[in-house]
């Protein structure tokens, strides 16, 4: 078990101190060990708090400033929830519960639809807190602005992906008829187009060749006319004329019907079906392009509909903010302000006050249960491996002065106090004290409380592993620690001077330290070895110390010239 006290034990020529050749003549103050029963127990202030309560924080994002806080000691009244009731309104409810109808809204947004729909609603307890709701009202305007565009982009986009299918759908309707003409094209050009003209080659070619016969025949009677002197040369070149002409025209026709066959229809064919092809490509890039215009729609559409979910959160979110300004007791009970684990200790924290700055999540008020109350304790690191859970505890309660409460140790933190840990040499651990008897009614959290802590009962002679043990102990300014960790007590000897003796220690308390090794009952050993330290010659070669060198540090090391 750790000393409280320490004695750095430094070996050093020039010193001061006297030789161990030296004889020294000197009064000691001593003791005796005793061999007594031992009740370890120390005492540590605290302060009485509730077992349970519930805490009352800023839930505001960022700084905010406290504009009222109810005043400390105030007995409030909690919220609760009743069943909305045929012709209520909200001012009704509001006369009738004895609050305010902004006090309603605040604590239930949807107040209207709630009571139209004969839903539960809060009534709020007692305002606690009203924090500066700062820009939050602007900040409110201008979302709800963001909301009602963002619920126009989302119709715009609705409609717009309307007509992108609308249009898609005519557009795809004229590409699958500009297929359906293409094909009747091809089948009209094959069908009736190519026929006629065929037909028509044929019939012309018909024509010419009885228009040749009777242009022959009617030749031939011209020259008997002409042989008789009955017609003029001039006549009959000219029915040779008309008869070469329309030779001339069989040839031609002939022609053009050959060319059509060869040149021209398989063109027209070819000319159709190359339509068809494209009509059908046509067909097939519209129906991708309705796709693709049909997903950027879509897309726009979803992307509009998130923006308005966002703002709507965004609006939620500050709404929220704007509700969390003012803060309604949620339970009944006294109200007790924060203190922080820092400035309960003497280190500074924010007071809580009007005007006081906080924090998001920063603690404002209490409201404890009576009903169970305990003790905080910090205790020291140099006693914290004495105390555990189960310890009996007696407790005085300075508002109660003429009696005290029997109490246990219920729960001692593993690590210490977060608060003292760091930027300071005091290491402190958590601890709470339950108290096992009824308080008076007028003991409020918050009030002065002393708790002895009982460590162990050593009676004087008890029996371990069969072993009968007597309980030794002696002042515990007699026990001194060296810087090499030995624990030691100046024994008298037969001459009356001390000698440094090792011992084993056990528990202790504000006074007095048990001995478990080194020392018997009776002997005499010195009360104050630290007021004596030069006249014992406290020499760091009495207990073990030697000179350092080199290899102590494991390297070589110049000289100093």
């Amino acid at each position: 078990i750790a000393l409280p006290i320490t004695l750095a034990l430094i070996g050093a020529a020039g010193c001061g101190y006297f030789s161990k050749k030296e004889i020294v003549s000197y009064e000691y103050g001593t003791e005796k060990v005793k061999n007594e029963q031992f009740i370890v127990a120390f005492s540590e202030g605290g302060q009485l708090e509730s077992v349970s309560s519930v805490k009352i924080e800023s839930e505001m994002d960022g700084s905010s400033t406290i504009v009222s806080i109810v005043d400390e000691g105030s007995t409030v009244k909690g919220s609760k929830r009743v069943q909305a009731e045929t012709g209520d309104t909200p001012a009704i409810l509001a006369k009738k519960y004895g609050v305010t109808e902004d006090a309603l809204h605040h604590v239930n947004p949807d107040l209207e639809q709630a009571i139209k729909q004969g839903e539960s609603i809060t009534i709020p307890g007692d305002l606690l807190v009203e924090l500066d709701p700062g820009s939050l009202k602007d900040k409110i305007l201008t979302q709800e602005i963001a909301v009602r565009t963002a619920k126009n982009s989302v119709i715009k986009a609705e409609n717009d992906l309307e007509i992108q299918r609308l249009k898609n759908q005519q557009n795809i309707d004229d590409a699958q008829i500009n297929v359906r003409f293409a094909k009747l094209d091809l089948k009209k050009f094959e069908n009736s187009d190519a026929k006629l003209q065929r037909e028509d080659f044929a019939g012309q070619l018909s024509n010419y060749s009885n228009k040749v016969s009777i242009s022959e025949a009617k030749l031939k009677w011209l020259k008997e006319l002409e042989e008789k002197k009955f017609l003029s040369k001039m006549s009959l070149r000219e029915e040779e004329q008309k008869v070469a002409d329309l030779r001339h025209s069989i040839k031609m026709m002939r022609g053009e019907r050959d060319a059509y066959e060869k040149y021209v229809y398989p063109k027209s064919e070819q000319n159709f079906s190359s339509l068809i092809k494209q009509s059908e490509l046509s067909l097939t890039t519209v129906e991708q392009t309705a796709k693709n215009n049909m997903i950027t729609a879509t897309t726009d559409l979803d992307t509009q509909k998130q923006k308005l979910v966002l703002e709507e959160e965004q609006l939620i979110e500050v709404k929220d903010q704007m509700n969390k300004t003012r803060i309604y007791a949620p339970s009944p009970g006294l109200v007790v302000y924060h203190v922080g684990e820092s400035s309960r200790y003497g280190g500074s924290s924010t007071m809580i006050e009007k005007g006081a700055s906080l924090r998001k999540g920063q603690d404002i008020i209490h409201l404890p249960d009576l009903d169970q109350m305990m003790v905080a304790l910090k205790i020291h690191e140099s006693r914290i491996n004495q105390v555990k859970p189960g310890l009996f505890v007696q407790v005085r309660i300075d508002t109660v002065p003429d009696r005290s409460f029997k109490g246990e140790i219920s729960y001692v933190a593993p690590v210490a106090s977060a608060a003292e840990r760091w930027g300071s040499n005091k290491k402190v651990f958590k601890c709470e004290v339950s108290i096992n008897e009824d308080l008076p009614p007028y003991v409020r959290p918050g009030a002065s409380a002393t708790c002895r802590i009982f460590v162990a009962n050593l009676p004087k002679v008890r029996e371990v592993k069969g072993i009968k043990i007597k309980t030794l102990k002696v002042p515990i300014q007699s026990v001194v620690t060296t810087v090499e960790g030995r624990r030691v007590c100046f024994k008298m000897d037969k001459k009356r001077q001390p000698v440094p003796v090792p011992v084993d220690t056990g528990y202790y308390d504000q006074t007095h330290i048990q001995v478990t090794k080194g020392l018997v009952e009776g002997d005499t050993v010195l009360k104050a070895p630290l007021l004596h330290a030069k006249e014992l010659n406290v020499g760091g070669g009495l207990f073990g110390y030697r000179k350092l060198g080199p290899e102590d540090l494991g390297v070589e090391l110049p000289e100093t010239t």
